[in-house]
């Protein structure tokens, strides 16, 4: 799998769910367009340019990172946040709690949400919205 396959699959689980703001974002997203992609190592940063005429989302300034991504062959995880300002999309970073590279053609294990409900295949939307109501 090449690193732009595997945030098409990061950015379907961050932004599922039925809410208003990732429903906006969902629209964003499906007119963004890529800017650039750095690698440093124990992760990545995509950043995201999103065309003029889009509608924001409220609140402006939030982040998203309820999403965990494991890798084939790597210890540990990833966290993986979406960060959203002045209303719209602006970078994707995956990033490594430890400190093993990410691999250049990852194989995923599995992505799950961080979640105290105790299925981590279900999103915690209330969480979700408590989380950015403290932005």
């Amino acid at each position: 799998m090449k690193i732009d396959e595997l945030e098409k699959d990061l950015m379907k689980f961050l932004l599922a769910g039925y809410d208003p703001v990732l429903e906006t974002l969902r629209e964003q997203y499906a007119v963004s367009v890529i800017t650039a992609r750095t690698y440093t190592g124990v992760g990545s940063f995509t950043d995201f340019a999103i065309p003029e005429g889009t509608t924001p989302v409220k609140p402006a300034n939030i982040k998203i990172e309820d999403v965990f991504l494991q890798l084939q062959g790597v210890k540990f995880g990833f966290l993986v946040i979406l960060f959203v300002r002045n209303g719209y999309m602006s970078s994707l970073e995956i990033v490594h709690v430890s400190t093993d590279l990410l691999p250049e053609e990852p194989v995923v294990e599995c992505i799950s949400y961080m979640t105290n409900k105790g299925d981590f295949n279900v999103r915690d939307i209330e969480a979700l919205r408590h989380a950015w109501s403290r932005r």
